[in-house]
């Protein structure tokens, strides 16, 4: 996903598992934001990033590993080393399974940056979401991401990059720093691709 600044990619609430690869985490020279993502692997799970001091790799299946990375980073903060239970992965159902770690583990998107009551309303950053697509008469052909925040769940209709704002299809209020994600179930969004008991074209 990129942000309003050009080359800055947002890894955020995603399940690695089982990679095949040499890292399960490779970050070069575009900056990046990461957090609430779950790894893990048969070997060892392993991160590869390039700092302005030079390159450096680390090992996050160990306790102090995965510490040095967090600190040296600063990101990863609220990330963990952990298997997930797939509903039946080799049927190729990676819903979570009942009980599996990344049920209600996910961090928010994005958090609104003032106050305020409305259609319109400000974030920090309006990188992961889309507004649909439309016709030039107006016809949608896909529709807005549904999104939840402030307790309650709307549509983007449209969104600004310069301004940072979400216009939605229904007035709502908020309060500075509110957590803002897609639609969830339960105590917070899950990590991963799919969310339990939300399914597509849910209200």
């Amino acid at each position: 996903m990129s942000h309003k600044g050009i080359g800055l990619n947002r890894i955020l609430n995603n399940l690695v598992q089982n990679s095949l690869g040499a890292y399960a985490i490779y970050v070069g020279c575009a900056p990046a934001v990461l957090d609430g993502n779950i790894c893990h692997a048969k070997g060892p799970v392993q991160a590869f990033w390039k700092q302005t001091d030079g390159k450096k790799t680390y090992t996050l299946s160990t306790s102090q590993g995965l510490a040095n990375y967090q600190r040296d980073t600063g990101q990863e903060v609220h990330s963990r080393i952990a298997e997930a239970a797939f509903a039946d992965a080799q049927a190729g159902d990676f819903r979570l399974a009942p009980g599996c770690v990344a049920v209600d583990a996910g961090q928010p998107l994005t958090r609104t940056t003032a106050t305020g009551a409305g259609s319109m309303i400000p974030v920090e950053d309006v990188s992961c979401f889309s507004a649909g697509l439309r016709t030039e008469k107006g016809k949608v052909l896909i529709p807005g991401d549904e999104i939840m925040f402030a307790g309650s769940s709307a549509q983007i209709i449209a969104l600004d990059r310069g301004a940072s704002t979400l216009t939605l299809d229904r007035s709502l209020q908020w309060r500075k720093g509110d957590p803002v994600s897609y639609v969830y179930r339960g105590g917070g969004p899950d990590v991963g691709a799919f969310e339990t008991g939300v399914s597509e074209g849910s209200d």
